[in-house]
């Protein structure tokens, strides 16, 4: 009969046990302290980068979509652009 790694491949396990095997080997199901304390940085930190990500984006969409800003920083243009959607309205209704 053929071995299991030449049937599957290299035996690859994982540098910590799944909770079922632990529980298999007799070992507690549930994590010890020092992986919760280490789960709730992951968490922290994870969701601080996701809180700087909105930010930012909140900040950038701001920017895109204020017409003001654009308006103040080319009245000429919105002016001729007025002017020229006026003219064309006024001619064609």
């Amino acid at each position: 009969m053929a071995e299991r790694s030449e049937i599957y491949g290299p035996d690859v396990r994982r540098e910590r046990p799944l909770r079922a095997d632990r529980q298999l080997r007799g070992g507690s199901a549930l994590p010890d302290g020092g992986e919760i304390a280490q789960v709730r940085a992951d968490l922290d930190r994870a969701r601080s980068q996701v809180l700087d990500a909105v930010e930012s984006l909140e900040q950038s969409l701001r920017r895109v979509v204020d017409w003001r800003a654009r308006v103040r920083a080319r009245p000429a243009a919105f002016l001729a652009g007025a002017f020229c959607i006026g003219y064309l309205a006024g001619r064609f209704a």
